[in-house]
């Protein structure tokens, strides 16, 4: 039967009615063939088999798209398929409304934001997105309930933030693990077992092997040990290991063992500055103390580009069998090279081996208290101010510097006596001078506070002195007068700031300790 005599055609009918004949016939009746089949069923009734013909063109057209469109309009046909998606629309639903309602994403009880709403803020691009809700809810398509693409770890990262019996036992347990954890540690320590007790007695017996160091043997097992320990993964162990290598660099008056370290790290192919960059761990936080001493051992084993270490080394190639005993002036390049704080620090642990005093007056004579002193003067309070802090041990340790606070303490006063009055009224006319003495006040103040009670006693010969007191008693002649004056105002401009960070000892305590010294 051909179309002309009025029967329906979809194909051609869509063909027809598109001004783009390139368009496929099956994708121009997708939204047509449902209602073309429904009106030829109405208009043509009595032609059964015109009609079969028909309805099967056209379901064979719309099967082109069956995947999808067959399941999108079930609910639209009349039947069985219809009335089960009702039902089970309807019971999803119900069973929707009565779930139990979980803790908000957004905010706690306590009115903290969440994970989730930290990271949504921390990626502007990750907005709550708003997902389709699937099939079986009710509503529109919209979904209300806000998702995030880090809704799935983030409530279970803050799972212990959140009120309830799970954050009770979290913390519980945390807590008991933590003190278990150090009682342990305590017990293992206690009866010698565990790697800080056995690194503790190796340290402990270095000294029945310096002989053996000094006749040239065993030394690089020395070394190779202090290595070993210095790369443990135990802060605590790192730490000894640290002070021993920059006690037996510095402290010992042998700076050239640095050399036998670098021929450690040759053998074992390995370079010093990678070596003793690994030795500070990632991840890990690190007190004041321990990352001080660290630096210092760093720059310790560095032979390349340390001209402070260059400096030292050289000046200890003078020493005679008993010691180096140089002169302040003697130190002057080794202070210049001092780039940094670490850099002060291995000069003034140098001195506190190798100077007792010596020429400082002569070198106040020919240049002054200049820079070179001031630096110095602000160096020694360093170990005081570690003291205040969380490495106790690295003062009170082989790292004190007791001899030098002593010898430092008596050469500053001996050498302002020995100016001539010319030079005591230049020296209170000079700020940059007073600079130097300001310092020195501060450290006075340091000294009869705790920590230079407990770390440098002795280091003044009458400790149970005031300031006045003391100025005083160092410029009794007249001829100091004015200079005694500019002295004495220190009190009055850093004394309560001083004093607020080093509380001064008990005075009967500092008179009982000066008279035991």
């Amino acid at each position: 039967m051909s179309a002309s005599e009025g029967d329906f055609d979809p194909v051609s009918s869509a063909t027809a009615g598109s001004s783009n004949p390139a368009i496929p016939a099956a994708a121009l009746v997708l939204d047509r063939a449902h209602d073309d089949v429904a009106t030829f069923r109405r208009t043509s009734p009595s032609r059964g088999f015109q009609r079969m013909e028909v309805e099967e063109d056209a379901a064979t057209t719309y099967s082109y798209f069956s995947t999808w469109s067959s399941n999108y309009t079930a609910s639209n046909l009349p039947g069985p398929g219809r009335i089960l998606d009702n039902f089970f629309q309807w019971a999803g639903s119900t069973i929707w409304r009565r779930r139990p309602q979980p803790p908000s994403n957004d905010v706690d009880a306590q009115g903290t934001p969440s994970e989730s709403t930290a990271n949504n803020a921390a990626h502007p691009d990750c907005h709550h997105l708003d997902l389709p809700r699937p099939y079986f809810l009710p509503g529109n398509s919209t979904n209300t309930a806000p998702h995030s693409y880090f809704s799935t770890w983030s409530t279970n990262y803050t799972v212990s933030n959140l009120p309830g019996p799970g954050r009770v036992i979290g913390n519980f347990f945390s807590k008991a693990g933590g003190t278990l954890e150090r009682n342990l540690g305590r017990l293992a320590y206690s009866v010698g077992i565990g790697s800080y007790a056995k690194a503790e007695v190796e340290f402990s017996l270095l000294h029945t092997f310096y002989l053996k160091w000094e006749k040239g043997t065993e030394s690089e097992e020395i070394c190779e040990m202090m290595l070993d320990y210095a790369r443990s993964e135990n802060p605590s162990i790192q730490f000894m290991a640290f002070e021993q290598i920059v006690n037996h660099i510095l402290y010992s008056r042998h700076p050239e063992r640095r050399y036998i370290f670098e021929s450690c790290f040759r053998k074992r192919k390995e370079l010093a500055e990678v070596v003793t960059f690994s030795w500070k761990r990632p991840g890990v936080e690190y007190s004041e103390g321990w990352l001080h001493v660290y630096k210092l051992a760093s720059l310790c084993l560095l032979t390349d580009s340390n001209p402070v270490m260059d400096a030292i080394s050289t000046l200890a190639q003078k020493r005679d069998p008993h010691g180096l005993h140089a002169e302040f002036s003697e130190f002057r390049e080794i202070l210049s090279s001092c780039r940094h704080l670490a850099d002060d620090a291995l000069a003034l642990g140098f001195m506190n081996s190798n100077w007792e005093g010596e020429g400082f007056t002569e070198y106040v004579r020919s240049y002054g208290y200049d820079n070179l002193i001031l630096r110095l003067t602000i160096t020694v309070r360093t170990p005081y101010e570690f003291a205040l802090s969380d490495c106790s041990p690295y003062i009170g340790g082989n790292l004190s510097i007791v001899v030098f606070a002593k010898c430092f303490t008596r050469a500053m006063w001996v050498s302002l006596r020995a100016l001539e009055p010319e030079g005591c009224t230049e020296l209170s006319e000079d700020s940059s001078q007073l600079a130097v003495w300001a310092e020195f006040f501060k450290f006075y103040c340091i000294l009869r506070s705790r920590a230079g009670l407990l770390l440098s006693p002795g280091a003044v010969q009458l400790r149970g002195e005031t300031w006045t007191d003391e100025c005083y008693r160092e410029l009794p002649d007249l001829d100091y007068n004015i200079l005694r004056d500019c002295l004495l105002r220190l009190e009055a401009i850093h004394g309560e700031a001083i004093r607020e960070q080093f509380p001064p000892e008990d005075p009967a305590i500092i008179a009982e300790t000066a008279n035991g010294t």
